[in-house]
């Protein structure tokens, strides 16, 4: 009996701990046939190539997993990749690529029991495929078998987020949680290509303008793993020169009227309703040298930024910051406008120590009257970072003002800020301070240092608290939105993928020719408020990509999320024919002789492409491998022996003629093909060496 419970016990601890790893971003190796053996998940290459499309972001990100296993030396020790991660609400994951050995195998979508039972059967088999499917609305498992011990396995997983939109800002979420589940965490490299014409990146991870044949021109940035370990989104900041409405329509032929089209734009700026919900705010600024993670005008750049992301004209603002005491840059509160209070703020001298109660009391005093009364603080101060400190100065301050207004907390504390334990949770400097101000008071914080609310960046501190600020600015609404075009047309099937006070965004199906007729209503217990707008040609951003598939994806989110048992084949049939993951779907990749390679997949990532081997005692490197044009052969430790003959042939065993170069240096020698002439597809090169014939697969793209 004590046996059976002891077993029992283990059972449920087994699969409470399966669930925990199922809630996060987590992955391991895993020997499926004994499932003890296993040992943590291992990144070693991760790229982003992200390509803004109006209001959403392709995102193609290409990972290497590399078995590293302590005590596993049997080199037929073979493990199983068994990777959980989340992705943002409404991610449309769109495709899932598998390399074995440098052939690109395009994962198949299929109908997901019947996928799980291929892969469950391949797997007990020892061969070569990869499984991914979506268990929530954020939470997706990744599974990839077999990975030998000391050897790697890469893939490539694509999908689409929309944006978040602020005023003129749009933020791209990239999730990079699941590549900081990795024991050792890779640099990432991120491309960002988008629509200069009327979209600028907001450059704070260091991007620089570079060139390559696969995106022409775009930019680039490498992201270390200090910036982005302890948070599971890295945002990506693009900055609008448009106001008011965004608009893009599919492009389609000139006889076709019928096409997708998506919409976006800012419900306060486009009703007028920034008038009703004028704020007062004030901003404290506190900064404190030795734990601050950035200078003093860093500091005040960031309160720039802020402002300009997120206030109004209707909205009063007055500025607190600390030198040697609390000061106020006005005499009484002033209407926002970013180009004087850019002026104002470049003429303060910030101090090298934190006042930050004393500046939260003044604070407090000046908007305890006020209507819409909101704080905000930039700090870096760590007066608080003690539990009864930080509870002490709580209680004082609700005690001498009843209530707080709405408070916003960004804390710029570096590593060094000291830290303690309370209630099984480390802090860092003033964050529980912060943490219980915010929440009081229906604000929030965000910290630069720590695991609580935790950004990747300043700029990402900014967006997030931008993104919550607007949150609080309107009531809770509806929005209806038409479309009609001068010929009669009009707008169906449309979907809402942002509704948020900070933004709101629908795409849908449209008939008609512009000009375009946009006929919107917004309400809430107290506004009703009706809007057109004549979008003419000239402000059609035309072209807008992947338009059917980001349609089909959405619907398929809107009908999961009614979680009605009727649409699962409705649901289905638009997964299969669009290439979106659902939840009663999933990509299945297998091996060449299962399943055709593809030979039209572009590689665009940095990642190493050569393939390297022994054969006879020779190193030998074959590279690009896939190839385009021109491949070529290193053959090293060669001696005296030479070139004999050269053949390609296909898989059928037809023999092509090719011209090839060959130069010799040393003791070693490369052979140059010009392959350009040949059919996408795979292909064997057979070079006879002396007395010895040597093999090579490869294979040519495009």
């Amino acid at each position: 009996m004590r046996l059976k419970f002891f077993l029992l016990k283990i059972i449920v601890l087994l699969s409470f701990c399966s669930s925990l790893e199922a809630q996060n971003n987590n992955f391991r190796f895993i020997d499926p046939k004994a499932q003890w053996r296993s040992g943590l998940g291992l990144i070693t290459y991760a790229e982003y190539i992200v390509r803004i499309d109006q209001n959403f972001a392709h995102c193609d990100l290409y990972l290497t997993y590399t078995a590293n296993i302590p005590n596993f030396t049997n080199p037929k020790d073979t493990f199983e990749v068994v990777q959980y991660f989340n992705l943002p609400k409404q991610t449309l994951v769109t495709d899932s690529w598998l390399w074995v050995d440098s052939v690109i195998m395009k994962a198949d979508i299929l109908e997901r029991r019947s996928a799980f039972n291929i892969y469950e059967g391949i797997v007990n088999r020892r061969q070569d495929p990869s499984i991914l499917f979506k268990n929530s609305e954020t939470q997706y498992e990744f599974r990839i078998f077999p990975i030998a011990n000391k050897k790697s396995r890469r893939v490539k997983l694509s999908f689409t987020i929309p944006l978040n939109r602020v005023k003129d800002n749009l933020s791209l979420p990239l999730p990079v949680g699941l590549i900081s589940a990795s024991v050792t965490k890779p640099n990432i490299l991120i491309k960002v290509k988008y629509d200069e014409t009327y979209q600028k990146i907001i450059n704070d991870l260091g991007f620089s303008e570079t060139y390559d044949n696969f995106l022409g021109k775009h930019y680039k940035t490498t992201v270390l793993p200090t910036t982005y370990s302890l948070s599971p989104e890295l945002p990506i900041n693009i900055q609008m020169n448009q106001s008011q409405v965004i608009f893009a329509t599919q492009k389609t032929p000139e006889n076709d009227l019928k096409k997708n089209y998506q919409i976006s734009f800012n419900p306060l700026l486009s009703f007028g309703l920034d008038n009703s919900e004028a704020r007062n705010v004030v901003i404290l600024i506190d900064h404190e040298t030795v734990t601050s993670s950035i200078n003093k005008q860093s500091m005040i750049n960031n309160v720039k930024a802020f402002m300009n992301n997120t206030l109004y004209p209707t909205d009063s603002i007055q500025i607190i910051f600390t030198n040697n005491k609390a000061n106020t840059l006005f005499n009484t509160f002033i209407p926002y406008n970013a180009n004087t209070l850019n002026n104002f703020l470049n003429t303060i001298t910030l101090g090298d120590i934190s006042l930050l109660y004393s500046g939260m009391y003044d604070a407090y005093d000046l908007l305890k009257n006020k209507a819409n009364p909101v704080l905000v603080v930039f700090s870096s101060g760590v007066s608080f970072a003690n539990s009864s400190v930080a509870a002490s100065a709580k209680n004082n301050l609700y005690n001498l003002f009843k209530t707080v207004p709405k408070s916003f907390f960004i804390n710029y504390n570096n590593a060094n800020a000291p830290g303690f334990w309370y209630q099984n949770q480390f802090y860092y400097g003033n964050n529980l301070f912060y943490n219980t101000m915010s929440s009081n008071s229906g604000g929030t914080f965000v910290s630069l240092v720590g695991n609580i609310n935790n950004v990747s960046s300043p700029s990402a501190a900014i967006q997030r608290i931008s993104e919550n600020f607007e949150e609080y600015s309107l009531n809770n609404y509806e929005m209806e939105i038409r479309i009609k075009s001068a010929d009669g047309g009009f707008s169906y099937d449309n979907t809402n993928f942002k509704n948020k006070k900070t933004g709101f965004s629908q795409t849908g199906l449209l008939v008609g020719k512009p000009p375009y007729t946009i006929e919107g209503v917004f309400y809430n217990e107290k506004d009703v408020v009706s809007k057109k707008f004549i979008i003419d040609e000239i402000n059609i951003n035309d072209g807008y990509a992947h338009a059917d598939q980001i349609h089909a994806g959405l619907n398929i989110l809107k009908f999961e999320t009614e979680a009605l048992k009727t649409k699962e084949s409705q649901i289905v049939n638009l997964s299969l024919e669009n290439r979106v993951l659902s939840r009663f779907t999933a990509f299945l990749a297998l091996e060449p002789n299962l399943q055709t390679p593809c030979f039209t997949c572009e590689d665009e990532s940095n990642t190493p492409t050569a393939t390297n081997q022994t054969q006879f005692g020779h190193q030998v490197k074959v590279f690009p491998n896939p190839f385009s044009e021109i491949i070529a052969i290193e053959i090293q430790d060669v001696k005296n022996a030479k070139i004999e003959d050269l053949s390609i042939f296909d898989s059928m065993g037809r023999k092509y003629d090719v011209a090839y170069d060959v130069k010799y240096n040393d003791d070693s020698l490369s052979i140059t093909i010009q392959g350009g002439n040949l059919k996408s597809g795979i292909y064997f090169v057979k070079v006879k060496l002396g007395d010895k014939l040597l093999t090579f697969k490869i294979i040519k793209s495009s």
